[in-house]
């Protein structure tokens, strides 16, 4: 899904009930049972450990990812709407599910192999009391704890990091949800952080069906993403980012007039049909109710993950990219025009030893 067809939505809205508990209060509409899923985790980890900072490490302890493939993929486990022996079945809605699933894993797991790869200090440069070698071993393993994964924030100047995630598709471990928020913001707490009562939300479009199923309707399910500030340590703001999808087709309980207006928008470009979407803000009203109401039918849970973001450490980064970036091109520039031309034939876009230095003087400068 293309990043710049993102829009927020900009009116602030206080969380729904979700916040605290999520619980069966619809009996007419599907829920997943407890128990229908095994619950076999990455050893040493919680069900809502971060992604391992080590992308190898990830790789080989990916089991949490194949349980959530598991409740993907096999029909025994999928609500009716998705599975095609049911009269409920929607088709298209599985295959948009899984694109999602797939972006938003990916996406989010790149994100954090960086976070770990880019940071201002290493564990060599900072003080042996703050234990930051161990807690790194930790979170490169997948198996640290949120407060261990904020301390490697602050004291390896770190521009971001996973401090707990939990994917939940269809609402299968929707359970721990809970507890999750729980150990956060304990962890906040614990680092003499403040956590926000009454956490503010917004809501923005991340991706949009556009097939043709379902009785020639060109939309039938709209992914989205909630983003809430829900707590601050020190410099390092804590996020909670939940992705979602809500279904607009005939079967699903959205208000039949909202879905209406959303089918009806005739514009090819994507960008704009988002920006409509979102400045109508009855969707997102919609969203807010059905997720309110434990609606799994309607709204199909994906994920949810709690990150810290430090926009200090982030500018500071910037600043020194951005110097390495010059140092770079003044190397270059002071290249002959010979050797210029051999590293364009031969593909290298490296820093190259100017010839007006010697080997050993630009050893020096490094």
């Amino acid at each position: 899904m293309d990043n710049n067809t993102q829009l927020w939505y900009n009116i602030y809205r206080i969380m729904s009930i979700e916040q605290t508990a999520i619980e069966r209060i619809e009996s007419d509409v599907w829920y997943p049972e407890k128990g229908a899923l095994l619950v076999h985790e990455r050893q040493g980890c919680e069900t809502w450990s971060a992604t391992p900072g080590n992308a190898e490490i990830s790789r080989k302890q990916d089991e949490t990812g194949v349980l959530a493939w598991a409740a993907l993929l096999d029909p025994r486990l999928r609500p009716p709407f998705a599975n095609n022996e049911h009269d409920s079945y929607v088709e298209g809605l599985y295959e948009f599910v899984e694109l999602v699933y797939l972006s938003r894993e990916a996406n989010r797991a790149a994100k954090n192999f960086d976070s770990y790869n880019q940071k201002l200090y290493q564990v060599v440069d900072t003080d042996p009391s703050l234990c930051l070698e161990d807690k790194l071993a930790k979170a490169e393993a997948g198996n640290a704890h949120p407060i261990e994964i904020l301390a490697l924030i602050d004291g390896l100047g770190m521009g971001s990091a996973e401090l707990a995630k939990l994917t939940h598709i269809w609402g299968y471990r929707l359970e721990y949800l809970k507890r999750m928020r729980e150990q956060v913001n304990e962890a906040i707490q614990d680092r003499l952080g403040v956590v926000y009562d009454e956490p503010i939300t917004k809501y923005g479009i991340i991706g949009i069906n556009n097939s043709t199923h379902n009785g020639n309707n060109r939309l039938n399910a709209i992914a989205m993403k909630r983003k809430t500030l829900v707590g601050q340590v020190d410099d390092t703001a804590i996020y909670e980012r939940t992705t979602f999808i809500v279904r607009i087709d005939k079967k699903s309980h959205i208000d039949r007039e909202v879905a209406s207006y959303v089918k009806s928008i005739d514009v090819d470009n994507t960008a704009e049909l988002i920006k409509r979407i979102i400045q109508d803000g009855r969707l997102v009203d919609e969203a807010i109710r059905l997720v309110a109401k434990n609606d799994l039918e309607s709204v199909v849970p994906m994920s949810t993950t709690i990150f810290g973001r430090n926009d200090v450490n982030l500018g500071l980064l910037e600043t020194r990219r951005q110097a390495d970036k010059l140092q770079v091109k003044r190397y270059n520039d002071a290249m002959s025009p010979e050797l210029q031309q051999l590293c364009i034939k031969s593909r290298l876009g490296a820093v190259a030893i100017p010839l007006t230095q010697s080997p050993i003087d630009f050893q020096a400068s490094v």
